[in-house]
């Protein structure tokens, strides 16, 4: 791709596929799976976690914010039909 200098590039194509079509963010997801299925848990450790999970959702709400910039209409409707970060669980229905 390049530079376009004084050009603005085409907006790219928003297209959904494998787990993308289940969260939005399955990476997350994954992430907050991997620290929260840690078989050892202390004090210290579940504060870590839970900060590791609020710093996850809020950066999560900051990339939909950028994501709705670049896609429009399209994002907003694949936000209202998929969930977040849990699978088959979509509280904004609710």
């Amino acid at each position: 791709i390049g530079f376009a200098r004084g050009r603005s590039l085409p907006r790219p194509e928003f297209m959904v596929s494998g787990l993308y079509r289940y969260v939005r963010h399955p990476l997350y997801t994954a992430g907050l799976l991997f620290i929260w299925l840690t078989p050892l848990m202390t004090s210290n450790v579940l504060a870590l976690f839970f900060g590791l999970t609020i710093y996850i959702i809020i950066g999560a709400y900051f990339e939909e914010r950028r994501l709705v910039q670049e896609y429009g209409p399209a994002y907003d409707e694949y936000k209202k039909s998929t969930p977040m970060l849990v699978p088959f669980v979509n509280w904004s229905n609710r």
